[in-house]
């Protein structure tokens, strides 16, 4: 087969993919909004972001069904420790960091919050994807891996000081900044692992 007739086959494998990763991102904000801000429930939010995500993958044919609910779970599993992580280290950080400061002023904490967060949760994606597929244990796909992991763990970490320090006077701005940014970054990684496999 030419490239050619491939191509526009790989365009709407990746359309298909994108276009989960964006409805994940969109259903996230969405459900973040009326909450009482990001470290409320609101930081639960993300836990649906796999959904989408996952079945964009599963429409472009590069997720099976079993594959396809593993990493709907796995996703809502790593998002939930991810959050869990970033709260207890805020708690630890924030007297430490700003004992008489007001939100927009403790910006260390949320962001040691925002990289405990960033890393917790894609390293757990990315090892949850590494247990259903083998052959993303290659070289490249390591690669991939491990600087995804860095940028998504410094990305947490500048997302969630702004994210968090200025989420009380601007709550839906605050919330966008908080997950948006991250989510994409996080689905254009596996837009990248998965690209060329189905799993």
């Amino acid at each position: 087969m030419s490239t050619a007739e491939t191509a526009p086959r790989k365009a709407d494998r990746r359309t298909k993919m994108w276009a989960g990763v964006l409805a994940g991102a969109a259903l996230c904000y969405a459900i973040s909004i009326p909450t009482s801000g990001p470290l409320g429930l609101g930081g639960y939010a993300p836990m649906v972001f796999g959904v989408p995500a996952a079945l964009g993958f599963f429409l472009a044919r590069r997720l099976r069904w079993r594959g396809a609910t593993f990493i709907a779970i796995a996703i809502a599993a790593a998002y939930y420790a991810a959050y869990f992580a970033a709260v207890q280290v805020y708690s630890w950080a924030s007297p430490k960091t700003c004992l008489f400061c007001t939100a927009a002023e403790n910006l260390p904490a949320y962001g040691l919050a925002g990289l405990a967060g960033g890393l917790v949760g894609s390293l757990l994606s990315f090892l949850a994807f590494a247990l259903i597929a083998p052959d993303l244990r290659d070289p490249r796909a390591r690669r991939i891996a491990a600087v995804s992991i860095g940028l998504l763990t410094a990305l947490g970490g500048v997302t969630a000081a702004v994210g968090l320090a200025y989420g009380g006077d601007y709550p839906l701005l605050g919330n966008f900044v908080l997950f948006t940014p991250w989510q994409l970054a996080f689905g254009a990684a596996l837009i990248a692992l998965l690209g060329r496999r189905t799993v």
